[in-house]
């Protein structure tokens, strides 16, 4: 019988620590909603559709080289997450914020 999978090593860009820091004071954010999905996603939870979780294209700005490998979902009506999956034991939160914040 096959045992639940730990869950994933969590990591944190500094813009992401950063980012965290205004999280509750803005009122386009429910930092609720936000810790569950992180915590969904360190637990490897499938999200929610509502949350349009999709792979980023093209070159994320914070990250180096070619194609990012980033991923965003929508936290809030105008509230993102983007993260990495590096492996599959692994996440790194790169940042969080409104649209206007991040893109």
């Amino acid at each position: 019988m096959a045992g639940k999978r730990k869950d994933r090593v969590v990591r944190q860009t500094s813009q992401f620590k950063s980012d965290m820091k205004r999280v509750g004071s803005h009122e386009k954010c429910d930092p609720a909603a936000l810790k569950r999905v992180m915590q969904d996603i360190v637990s490897r939870v499938t999200l929610a559709p509502n949350l349009l979780d999709h792979p980023l294209r093209g070159r994320y700005p914070d990250q180096k080289g070619g194609d990012t490998d980033c991923r965003e979902c929508h936290v809030c009506n105008d509230w993102l997450l983007v993260y990495r999956l590096p492996d599959e034991d692994s996440v790194v939160f790169v940042r969080t914020g409104t649209h206007s914040d991040l893109f």
